[in-house]
């Protein structure tokens, strides 16, 4: 008996460990408070940008639109680095970024208090491009806040912000997860 609640104790321990590695904190996603001005008509819900659904996988995935100027304005509640900003794009044109600490949004996304900027650029994406498109961070830059701009319109399906050496995290379910834990030697 002994044995058994040793072994279940240590394989509670062995699936937590493993869990732990596979939902690494490495999309930061989940932690943003995301939202899109009111300032800049468009089309869709801000939900649906992390409701992981695209095209290749739902023929019916809602998208997040904007006709000529957009504007995401994203905040954390501490500071985190980002590597890459990770967008499932229908279309997607000229894009601006800019990192900040300090400072924050209104519930419509305009600033609010004082930043201190830390990044920002502008870039243009390759004409045709679809899917899955990398836009990169500077990741050595702490930041708490970001905005995200769009110019000559986008499609956007899915965006997600991943921390340095991060990956997304895939969509499981948890008999998924029970199913990849090997059991222990001791215990077969």
């Amino acid at each position: 008996m002994n044995k058994r609640i040793m072994a279940v104790s240590v394989g509670g321990i062995l699936i937590i460990a493993m869990a732990a590695e596979i939902f690494a904190f490495k999309d930061l996603t989940v932690d943003a408070v995301t939202m899109a001005t009111t300032h800049n008509p468009m089309s869709g819900e801000v939900a649906w940008l992390t409701d992981a659904r695209t095209p290749a996988t739902d023929p019916q995935a809602p998208a997040v639109a904007w006709d000529w100027i957009g504007l995401l304005a994203v905040s954390w509640p501490d500071t985190v680095r980002l590597a890459t900003i990770r967008v499932y794009l229908g279309e997607l044109h000229t894009y601006r970024v800019f990192g900040y600490v300090g400072g924050g949004f209104t519930k419509d996304g305009l600033r609010l208090g004082e930043e201190l900027p830390v990044y920002g650029w502008e870039k243009s994406t390759p004409k045709g491009i679809t899917g899955w498109y990398d836009i990169p961070c500077s990741m050595h830059d702490p930041i708490d806040n970001l905005s995200f701009q769009v110019i000559q319109g986008a499609t956007i399906y899915e965006l997600q912000f991943l921390s340095p050496g991060g990956t997304a995290i895939q969509h499981s379910s948890f008999g998924a997860v029970k199913r990849s834990v090997i059991e222990p030697e001791f215990l077969r």
